[in-house]
């Protein structure tokens, strides 16, 4: 799936106080795993409102590792349950491992074992889906000065 591209003109009067893009850095590039089209969308719409650049939407598992390899975004939108053999966890893990980068996990259904299993990659957050749009943009953001302490912490 490649994601829909929405061009908007920004003056700089949309950035005042109270609005989630005020507070997010441009240009911070965030990679979308996520195997519903809706879902993903409307994720890519809220994070490009709040001043995200989305580098790209996946579905799988092997794509999200390899677009993570390739743009090397700063942190990943990853659904846990994706198609085929692999799954979000997974692909968190080898994008932690390969690359450093973290992940935010979204999911609608996680049990115990589920949760334990992805505690190893490390997430930055988890997003409980359904999620809207105001909560997904504050999550990314904390996310994001949580990375930048980790930064920080070890130059």
């Amino acid at each position: 799936m490649k994601p829909l591209r929405i061009e908007m003109i920004r003056d700089d009067e949309s950035r005042h106080v109270g609005n989630p893009a005020a507070d997010a850095r441009p240009g911070r590039r965030i990679l979308i795993v996520e195997d519903n089209y809706f879902v993903a969308h409307q994720c890519e719409s809220a994070l490009l409102d709040a001043g995200y650049d989305v580098v790209d939407i996946v579905e799988t598992a092997d794509e999200a590792v390899q677009v993570a390899m390739e743009r090397r975004p700063e942190l990943v939108l990853m659904d846990i349950y994706l198609p085929g053999k692999r799954d979000g966890i997974d692909a968190a893990l080898e994008i932690l491992e390969r690359l450093g980068i973290r992940s935010v996990f979204a999911s609608a259904l996680a049990d115990a074992a589920v949760n334990a299993r992805a505690e190893s990659a490390k997430p930055l957050a988890w997003l409980a889906k359904p999620f809207n749009d105001r909560k997904l943009v504050t999550t990314v953001e904390s996310a994001l000065h949580e990375v930048d302490a980790l930064v920080q912490a070890h130059p």
